[in-house]
């Protein structure tokens, strides 16, 4: 896996291939191997994949765009005319391989089942999706913020309160 990542970001930084493109030929073939080695949890990674793309990056893109946080070649429609598909697309292969990834190498593909404390997770997505996109029907300069404020309040803050009350998922995320 490793090798060919490396090989594929070579040819990406050589060949300048669209920016599509070259989501497919870096994540698609590891995403969808890692996937394939999976026996028992695959149905589960890939719908965590699917709502958690279609329910949490959507507004964390339209929010980090709103701040004009970055910019890529897009060939394809934009979310409300601002945010790039292709970075939605990015998004489900960040989360596809690196949950089979996950489940493979460090859960040991040990359950099909989703913990009880799945849905408080999509009841937060819900929630940050409703109000992202309320507020950018009302008031659109509230919701732009940058890419390090949205990881202190997305990954960080929750990440601490998490670890804070399950300490033995900290050895598992550093892996």
């Amino acid at each position: 896996l490793l090798g060919y990542v490396l090989t594929a970001c070579l040819f990406v930084y050589f060949f300048h291939p669209i920016y599509l493109v070259s989501i497919l030929i870096v994540l698609l073939p590891p995403s969808l191997l890692n996937f394939l080695w999976l026996k028992k949890s695959r149905a589960k990674v890939f719908i965590f994949s699917v709502l958690t793309t279609l329910i949490f990056a959507p507004p964390v893109e339209l929010a980090a765009r709103l701040a004009s946080a970055w910019d890529v070649q897009s060939i394809l429609p934009r979310l409300f005319g601002i945010a790039p598909i292709e970075n939605i697309i990015f998004a489900f292969f960040n989360f596809f391989w690196v949950l089979s990834f996950y489940k493979y190498f460090v859960d040991k593909d040990d359950s099909a089942h989703f913990s009880h404390n799945f849905r408080y997770l999509i009841l937060l997505y819900i929630g940050l999706f409703v109000a992202v996109f309320s507020l950018y029907f009302v008031r659109p300069e509230l919701i732009a913020v940058n890419y390090v404020l949205l990881a202190v309040l997305i990954l960080f803050l929750p990440g601490g309160f998490i670890f804070w009350r399950c300490p033995r998922l900290l050895k598992k995320v550093w892996l």
